[in-house]
């Protein structure tokens, strides 16, 4: 330990006497080591971090199936029948229609969770304020209460102090408020949030039209706690049986696949889980290649500055101290440097995770995830700032000690070759990871950019959307679809709306269902036996959606109110769904069935025929796809899609008044004009081309940065030589010449080296690329360019500075 200290002390000492070396060197160490800090506090928060309830690791999730939710009747007997489970808690992520405090004035959109009894009891959470549901707030005729979020408390009610006992009014029923859960917890379908948690008994008071047969046949997602010494797969297989069990009785035919599957339960819902972990397994590689990066970068700093301190590595040699001690010395000295660089790093990560956590994605529910700093990050920093230690520092430590002692402490340097090899290799190495970063980085820019001049089939210009939920006001199906051709109509002849119609699925929002559609004359395919016919897309649109989006309807007719559930099924089909099912025949008067159903009754007749447009990312290709009418498929919950004829805030407005004049208890959803709506589906480019472009320039610098370094390093060691030169005539421009001849040549085997490997990497690409290809020339090309240029501009300041050498001053010295 003594000796540590000292090697400490005499470190920092050191490094203060060099500070342009040693802030450039923390600098560079900082960027590096904060943007993966960064990316990992994001994968920290989906896999590592557990979920914010009591011993987490005991706390799992059930699922019939893979990840389908659960029946009521099916989870009631998995809770009562297991022996496995300490508890079995059912929950429901549910829109509700808000006022605060009174009946009166406009009703606000809250989304909260529906929650049997034991959930909070099975978290063991501890509330803000006043208590949380329990057992006896999910019996029937129990007076209906309300456990309101940390976060809607403070936003909403301003932190107020009286908040236990005030009332609020949701779907037109008062509700008190019993307490304040705790600040970190937002529910159970992260990344979603919810405002308030409410007992699942109150579901008969915020839906009373609903049937009792219906509310039973709800599913939901379910949480458990193991019992003590219970692993999951004791728990898989006891709840596996029953779920096996329940089909038996019901007479459903034995299947292989697990009836009921349980899995740990983390932050975010496992549905998230997939595409987020190619996401960050993305980010995170690329994040390693700037690390790698920045490692070679400040490895060139050290070796420069290590061949300076030739002389006092030799004196020390010579006077007895081994070669293992002075490499000890130079990795403190590094490990310094890094320590420093994992400081700045954490400042960089807080700082990113506090505008990441501020900013407002445009979807059409409360979004948040909680990528706070915690031990996990600080030490994954602490183990990357070790590792980047060795990384830059253990080649030119090893370097430095390797030294003729008589010539070094003359003065003289040895190993110049080895040493011009070693600093050649790294700067060959970091072009060649620069032009990875570069390529990747060109290609999401154009990706992105051909994202957004992608036409998607309808015109979102000028167009507003906004969803309601009429189960939330009690309406009957009956009602419900009158309630729906009521505000149609009304809102087609209201001034300012050019043109209305509702939806059951905004289109490239990256929602979608899909559906099996066979010819009448098909015979049935047996279970578990492919269609025989393509499978479609499908979505259920009211009168008017084509002229309202501006979709050409190519042949055939528009729905319109006659098509009730009582009339005859019919189906509009796009373009490719016509050529796939009738190639080169008209598809109007075609008859279909749903695939499953053999009934006369449920025959679809092909009315319409339309182009061709995107339905759930703007980067897909051509599909099939069908729209079916609303009112042969009632919804409650729906989207009015609305075309101003004047300004968006206008229509908005319009839409509003048109609801209360109908109900004024019903609350319209999720409002944004249409382009923000669809541009969800842009933003895995978006944030994607945007980071990268960052990290990209930030790789262009550092191998700026590199180049001028070796060069400047080189011009000091070849001073005699470039000496001799100009004093038997040589001119300027041919010193110039030499020293930047050198760094092409190093540019262009680590470019080469680049290349190749980009196109080993980019192919890996092609799914999440809009329009361009892994191996666009155009992108390449540019990035040799870009690179070209820039390397030649960091060769020409050491190399103007070679060509004022003085002849005298450098034999002198040599």
């Amino acid at each position: 330990m003594r000796a540590f200290l000292q090697d400490l002390r005499y470190g920092v000492r050191t490094l203060t006497r060099t500070p342009g070396f040693t802030v450039i060197a923390i600098g560079v160490l900082a960027l590096g080591i904060g943007a993966n800090a960064l990316v990992f506090s994001l994968a920290n928060t989906v896999f590592l971090r557990p979920l914010p309830a009591a011993d987490p690791g005991t706390v799992v999730r059930v699922y019939s199936n893979r990840y389908s939710n659960t029946s009521r009747a099916t989870y009631l007997a998995l809770r009562d029948r297991n022996s496995t489970l300490a508890g079995l808690a059912s929950f429901e992520m549910r829109s509700f229609g808000l006022r605060v405090d009174s009946n009166v004035g406009d009703v606000e959109p809250a989304f909260g969770e529906l929650v049997a009894g034991n959930y909070f009891p099975l978290l063991g959470l501890t509330p803000t304020r006043g208590r949380l549901l329990g057992e006896t707030d999910d019996r029937a005729g129990a007076p209906p209460v309300v456990v309101l979020s940390d976060a809607f408390w403070k936003n909403r009610l301003g932190q107020s102090n009286d908040v236990v006992g005030r009332t609020i009014v949701l779907n037109g029923t008062a509700f008190s408020v019993v307490g304040v859960a705790p600040e970190r917890f937002a529910g159970l379908m992260r990344p979603l949030t919810a405002d308030l948690w409410v007992p699942s008994a109150a579901d008969a008071l915020l839906r009373p039209m609903l049937e009792q047969a219906e509310r039973q046949t709800r599913s939901s997602p379910l949480i458990g706690r193991l019992k003590p010494g219970v692993d999951l797969a004791q728990a898989q297989a006891d709840l596996d049986t029953i779920g096996r069990q329940l089909r038996q009785d019901a007479g459903e035919p034995a299947r292989e696949q697990a009836a009921v599957t349980v899995y740990p339960a983390t932050a975010l819902h496992p549905e998230f889980n997939q595409p987020l972990t190619v996401m960050l397994g993305g980010l995170m590689a690329v994040m390693a290649l700037v690390l790698g990066i920045v490692c070679v970068n400040v490895a060139n700093l050290v070796l420069a500055r290590a061949a300076g301190r030739g002389p006092e590595l030799a004196i020390r040699q010579s006077l007895g101290a081994p070669r293992r001690r002075l490499i000890r010395q130079l990795l403190t000295e590094n490990g310094i440097l890094a320590a420093a660089g994992v400081l700045g790093g954490l400042a960089i990560a807080f700082w990113g995770t506090q505008a990441l956590t501020a900013v407002n994605l445009p979807t059409p529910f409360p979004i948040a995830i909680d990528v706070s700093l915690d031990w996990r990050v600080f030490l994954f920093t602490a183990l990357i700032g070790a590792g980047a230690t060795l990384g830059f520092g253990a080649a030119p430590a090893f370097a430095a000690t390797r030294a003729d002692l008589a010539e070094a402490v003359k003065g003289q340097r040895s190993g110049r070759a080895r040493d011009s090899r070693l600093r050649s290799t790294f700067l060959i190495a970091q072009v060649a990871m620069s032009v990875l970063l570069l390529v990747v980085a060109g290609l999401f820019i154009r990706s992105a950019k051909n994202a957004t001049s992608i036409d998607p089939g309808f015109d979102p210009t000028n167009v507003v959307v906004g969803a309601i939920d009429l189960e939330t006001r009690g309406y009957s199906e009956a009602r419900g679809q009158e309630f729906l051709r009521t505000l149609h109509d009304r809102l087609n002849g209201a001034g300012g709306i050019a043109a209305a119609t509702l939806v059951d699925i905004v289109p490239v929002t990256l929602s979608n269902r899909t559906i099996d559609l066979l010819y009448e004359s098909d015979p049935e395919p047996a279970s578990g036996e492919r269609s025989p016919r393509p499978q479609a897309y499908a979505n259920n649109v009211g009168p008017g959606h084509f002229r309202t989006l501006r979709i050409g309807l190519l042949a055939g007719r528009d729905f319109t109110h006659a098509d009730t559930a009582t009339a005859p099924r019919v189906v509009i089909v796009n373009e490719t769904f016509a050529k796939r099912f009738w190639p080169g025949e008209s598809p109007v008067g075609r008859r279909l069935r749903p695939r499953g159903e053999t009934d006369r009754a449920r025959i679809i007749e092909v009315v319409g025929v339309v182009h061709d447009s995107k339905y759930v990312t703007v980067g897909e290709e051509d599909r099939p796809f069908v729209y079916l009418p609303l009112s042969q498929s009632y919804s409650p919950r729906v989207t009015v899609i609305a075309r101003s004829n004047t300004t968006t805030a206008e229509a908005v407005a319009v839409i509003r008044s048109e609801l209360r004049a109908l109900d004024e208890g019903l609350a319209l959803f999720a409002v944004s004009t249409l382009s923000d709506a669809t541009s969800v589906s842009l933003l895995p480019a978006q944030i994607g081309g945007m980071m990268l472009a960052t990290l990209g320039g930030l790789a262009l610098i550092l191998a700026a940065l590199g180049i001028y370094g070796v060069l400047s390093f080189l011009v000091r060691q070849r001073t005699r030589e470039i000496g001799v030169r100009v004093a038997i005539g040589a001119s300027p421009r041919a010193v110039v010449a030499l020293i930047v001849g050198q760094a092409c040549r190093w540019t262009l085997i680590g470019g080469a080296a680049g290349i190749l490997l980009s196109l080993g990497v980019t192919r890996l690409l092609a799914g999440v690329l809009y329009g361009v290809s892994p191996t666009d020339p155009a992108t390449y090309g540019a990035v040799a360019l870009l690179l070209s240029t820039v390397a030649a501009l960091a060769a020409w300041l050491p190399a103007r500075r070679a060509t004022r050498v003085d002849p005298l001053i450098a034999l002198r010295e040599g």
